[in-house]
């Protein structure tokens, strides 16, 4: 009877344990993602505002922007 409720506490304890290392990598996964995101989102957005400067060019750096920010929050 006390091995059963031996075995039922580590069950319990390494379910608690990768569960909290599963949810630190995710998080570190996404900030890492993120991370790697950001630049390109920047250089997108700059491209935009080049873009904007221009009048035959406006729908494309509008494009950019809507494109950049989309990335970003996705």
């Amino acid at each position: 009877m006390i091995t059963m409720l031996i075995i039922i506490g580590v069950v319990l304890l390494l379910g608690a344990v990768f569960g909290l290392a599963f949810s630190i990598t995710g998080a570190v996964l996404t900030a890492c993602f993120w991370v790697l995101k950001l630049p390109i989102v920047l250089v997108m957005w700059a491209i935009g505002v080049v873009c904007c400067c221009t009048i035959l060019l406006i729908p494309l750096g509008l494009l950019l922007f809507k494109t950049g920010s989309a990335m970003l929050i996705c």
